[in-house]
């Protein structure tokens, strides 16, 4: 019995990294970019101005930059390019070029088609920490994480970061729910320890 109550708790603490490492852990997730101004083009893997011709907003992440954005400035030709990338529960936006404009129209969505976003939080001090037209400017919505880049002045030097978490995946609540069953379990299952008086 002693074994069968060892063996429980040994899986269910097994199964507790697993889940905290499920949530933050992002690398190798499918990811897809798109951006409300062009969704099939606002979002690429590569940079071919003008227009980005070579379109492809799906990645699967680890490999950096993943995704360069075409983002919308108040006027002129020469938009800003940023990067992002995922790393590690980390996603980086990084300027890369283009004259520094006030980006007015662009909102991002990253969807995760292996799992959906869990939490985002914007960096401290980060030019994405606050609100925008009374939303927050980084969140979660129906699974989707939403960025919004509009009313940021953005040049080559602007860097920001977003950690994100997502759901875990089924296999490891099932981890979970079977270690805390079988301590459960092996708990009811105890022989109760009576005293017993008698009498002389």
């Amino acid at each position: 019995m002693k074994n069968f109550i060892l063996a429980g708790i040994a899986l269910a603490a097994s199964s507790i990294p697993a889940t905290a490492g499920a949530t933050t852990t992002i690398v190798g997730d499918t990811v897809q970019c798109m951006t409300n101004t062009s969704p099939s083009s606002g979002c690429n893997t590569t940079t071919t101005p003008p227009g980005f011709s070579a379109i492809t907003n799906v990645v699967t992440t680890g490999v950096a930059p993943e995704f360069f954005i075409n983002a919308v400035p108040n006027g002129g030709s020469a938009n800003p390019i940023i990067s992002a990338n995922f790393d590690n529960g980390i996603l980086t936006l990084q300027g890369l070029g283009g004259t520094p404009r006030l980006i007015t129209a662009t909102v991002l969505t990253f969807a995760n088609l292996t799992k959906p976003w869990a939490t985002a939080v914007a960096g401290a001090e980060s030019v994405l920490d606050g609100i925008n037209g009374g939303m927050a400017r980084v969140s979660i919505q129906n699974g989707l994480l939403r960025v919004d880049l509009r009313n940021i002045r953005w040049s080559e030097a602007t860097t920001a970061q977003i950690a994100v978490t997502a759901v875990p995946e089924p296999g490891t609540w099932m981890l979970m729910i079977l270690g805390l069953g079988a301590v459960g379990f092996s708990m009811r299952r105890r022989q109760k320890v009576t005293a017993r008086l008698q009498f002389a």
